[in-house]
Formats: structure tokens, C-alpha cells, sequence
């Protein structure tokens, strides 16, 4: 791949490039997270002509992962309480370093980026000035708004009370949508958690831990100071 005007950095953003969450066996999700990452930037790698990558990669707190996760399993039209989707998987199965260790052996892959996805307003400036460079990172504007928001405590309520198992897949979307439009996440429409408080407290510790790991990680460069969830 040759780069034309004298560039000499290309930018590529997707989230799929880590290919499924999960897997699915028996309709359940397993472990580990993102089973496919290193295999499908693989994939990539001959369309870059042996040039080495620089990789970037926001982690996020495990107990709002799978809380977000369950709420697109909704808009994608796939309707059922949040105990059957999450069923088997543990905060301590939502590994990032599992996840950035396999990337980080792939030969073509000089450095890893790495950020808490809770701290990216403030890191903002930060992230884009190591993406696009120094001096343009700091004319980057960021969205105004949530382009892809989840879904509201109010609005997930709805859809469970809604849908029916003699739905198609179709309309039980159609349902989930209709109810993030009715329910947008608010101040009096709090964003959908499952979790009771020790849960979210079990899921913070587990997520600086697994953050620690990454961040001692040959290849790994950190964005930000860890800052404890409060």
C-alpha cells in the first residue's frame, strides 16, 4: 500500500477490526474477550506492506461492557432479560489484558495506545496528537454528541415488558429502537445497569487490576494516569 503527497501515516478507525466479542457456544457467551483480535488484524497485515503498526485501544470497565453490550444485543433485535445474556460470564472473564497481549505478539505491531474509554474527554487532546500527529492532533474537534448511545433503565423495562418469544427478530429491533428514542438516556432517565452496588465495586477492582497488567505490558504505552472509579 503506497501513500500519496508525501504522507507517511495512515489512519484506520474501526471497532470491528477485533472481529466478535465473544464467542458463542451452546447460546451462551464465552471467554475470553475479543477471541478473534489477533487473528483478524492478521488479516490486515499484507495490505500494508511490512510497514510496522501502531495499534490504539480503549478498554472499558467491565460491569458498563457488558451492561452496553446487552443493550445493542437489544437494538440489534435479540430480546431476552439481562441474567440469560450475560449468562456464565464473569467480570474476571472481561479481560483486556488478555486482549492486548495477543495483539501485542504480533510481529508487525511496534506500539499499543491504550486508554480507559471513562477517560476520554479528558484525554481527548492527548489521544488524537499521538493518532494524527502532534500539531494537528490539537485541531481535532470531538463529536458534540453520542453517535451510537445505549439505552436507558426506562427504555430497557419497556422493551422486556413488549416483546414477546412469537416476535420476528425485525420487529423486537423495531421495539428496541422505539424505545431509546421514547427513553433517551437522561438525568431522569439514568443509563441501563443490572448491577447492585457491591457488583459494580467487585467490577472496579477487577478492572484496575486488569488495567495494571496492561499497562506493564512490552509494547504498551498508556494514555492518561489511572484514576479509581468513584
Amino acid at each position: 500500500m503506497g501513500l500519496g503527497g508525501g504522507a507517511n501515516r495512515l489512519v484506520l478507525s474501526e471497532e470491528n477490526f477485533l472481529g466478535p466479542m465473544w464467542r458463542i457456544k451452546k447460546g451462551r457467551r464465552v471467554a475470553p474477550l475479543y477471541p478473534n483480535s489477533d487473528s483478524q488484524l492478521e488479516k490486515l497485515i499484507p495490505y500494508f506492506g511490512g510497514r510496522p503498526l501502531s495499534l490504539f485501544l480503549a478498554v472499558r470497565n467491565p460491569a458498563d461492557l457488558m451492561a452496553s453490550a446487552y443493550s445493542q444485543s437489544l437494538v440489534g433485535g435479540k430480546v431476552e432479560p439481562f441474567k440469560n445474556f450475560a449468562e456464565g460470564m464473569a467480570f474476571h472473564d472481561v479481560r483486556w489484558s488478555n486482549v492486548v497481549r495477543r495483539l501485542s505478539l504480533v510481529p508487525e505491531v511496534a506500539e499499543i495506545y491504550v486508554w480507559r474509554y471513562e477517560d476520554y474527554p479528558a484525554n481527548f487532546v492527548r489521544i488524537m496528537r499521538k493518532l494524527v500527529g502532534w500539531k494537528l492532533g490539537q485541531f481535532v474537534e470531538p463529536i458534540a454528541r453520542r453517535v451510537h448511545s445505549g439505552m436507558s433503565q426506562r427504555a430497557v423495562e419497556q422493551v422486556l415488558q413488549q416483546a414477546s418469544p412469537t416476535d420476528s427478530r425485525a420487529q423486537q429491533r423495531e421495539m428496541a429502537i422505539a424505545a431509546r428514542s421514547l427513553f433517551p438516556t437522561a438525568p431522569e432517565n439514568p443509563r441501563y445497569s443490572p448491577w447492585s452496588q457491591n457488583e459494580i465495586e467487585v467490577a472496579a477492582s477487577a478492572y484496575r487490576s486488569d488495567f495494571e497488567d496492561v499497562s506493564k505490558m512490552e509494547k504498551v504505552k498508556v494514555i492518561g494516569a489511572w484514576q479509581p472509579r468513584t
